[in-house]
């Protein structure tokens, strides 16, 4: 005799899956960063420019997550954040750690240099804002301080001397940004330092 779904006590039937939930989270959470982003910004272009840099971004390790077997991946934007992803590692090796980490802005960097060579075909302003939005969110991402990017792969890189690497790295990384924001004459990013 087949056992129903329906003759199931309430604990063993599932009407949600996990995979489904946690996908409706990342769109909920997908709406509320572009409402909140169009309230700042109250330009659609600027809004989805600043969602596929981070998209792209993430998407990167997300995907890298999935090939390394991780478990319980999960992607959610934050208004004045960003966005995130997670996921539960099965076994740790630092050499996959770190190519999940760089699969981030790595595709970010890549585009912003081929928006950038666009731009320099045809003098497009778009083009080049849209590089600088993907060079200088995903450099910025690459700075040596937890929890970003560049913080995390230094981490685990150098587990007992992180911290002091981080700050080294911090401080030079500071000098670049002045150095730049004087070169260049990008004065109002003298609030970013």
């Amino acid at each position: 005799m087949s056992e129903n779904k329906n003759d199931l006590p309430a604990k063993k039937r599932s009407f949600y899956k996990p995979g489904i939930v946690s996908l409706l989270k990342t769109i909920l959470s997908l709406f509320v960063f572009i409402a909140v982003d169009y309230f700042i910004f109250k330009s659609w272009g600027a809004v989805c420019l600043l969602v596929s840099v981070i998209l792209i971004h993430e998407s990167g390790h997300f995907v890298a997550m999935k090939i390394f077997g991780y478990k319980h991946i999960k992607m959610m934007f934050v208004p004045f954040v960003g966005a995130y992803v997670s996921g539960e590692a099965s076994h740790f090796s630092k050499s996959k750690k770190i190519i999940m980490l760089l699969a981030g802005p790595v595709p970010g960097v890549i585009t912003g240099m081929v928006l950038l060579f666009f731009y320099r075909q045809n003098f497009d302003q778009y083009y080049y804002l849209a590089a600088l939005a993907f060079l200088l969110l995903n450099g910025f991402n690459l700075l040596p301080v937890t929890p970003l990017d560049g913080g995390q792969i230094i981490e685990t890189l150098f587990v007992r001397s992180g911290l002091v690497i981080q700050f080294i790295c911090l401080l030079l990384a500071l000098a670049i940004l002045l150095y730049s924001i004087y070169m260049f004459k990008l004065w109002l990013l003298i609030v970013v330092a």
